[in-house]
């Protein structure tokens, strides 16, 4: 494997040079097959290997165990499943045959509280509101008004003060 140095100087000899392989091979004591690679070579970002995603023990009952965690949020805060509680339900389908268990109860603890990352719900965040003592927002405008029945056209200022709510306007 050559540096990226390496690489770049043979490169800049075969195209700003025009030598050929076999005298870049000679010169730098490389292969010519090694020079022909990399001169010949237009893409250098290395293939990163895709990883597949393994199996789990735990895949067969996921949903299952999804889906009860789902209905937890429905039903009382002290009627929750517990990873305990869940493991115990899977234990009793596999005592009827309905389920193959062959997780331990570690295991079922650690798929619980990776399902629970997933089905969490968003908490509603309030932020208080925090008017400071003294400061006043203003603003300015137009305005059409009556006024003995005679249509004026006004300019107007607006000031609030919101830690106390009181409001003052001039015409």
């Amino acid at each position: 494997m050559l540096t990226v140095n390496q690489i770049y100087d043979i490169r800049l000899i075969h195209d700003m040079e025009g030598k050929s392989i076999r005298s870049i091979a000679r010169e730098t004591g490389f292969d010519r097959t090694t020079i022909s690679k990399y001169v010949n070579q237009e893409d250098f970002d290395p293939d990163v290997p895709i990883k597949q995603k393994r199996s789990r023990k735990t895949d067969p009952y996921r949903a299952l165990v999804k889906q009860w965690l789902l209905d937890d949020f429905k039903a009382p805060r002290k009627q929750r499943h517990t990873a305990q509680r869940v493991y115990d339900r899977l234990l009793e389908l596999h005592k009827k045959g309905d389920l193959v268990l062959k997780a331990s109860p570690r295991t079922i603890r650690s798929l619980v509280a990776e399902l629970r990352e997933e089905v969490k719900q968003e908490t509603v965040v309030y932020l208080p509101l925090d008017h400071p003592t003294g400061e006043a927002q203003i603003d300015f405008g137009e305005l059409s008004f009556y006024e003995k029945g005679v249509l004026y056209q006004g300019y107007l200022f607006a000031m609030t003060f919101p830690y106390s709510d009181a409001k003052f306007v001039q015409i």
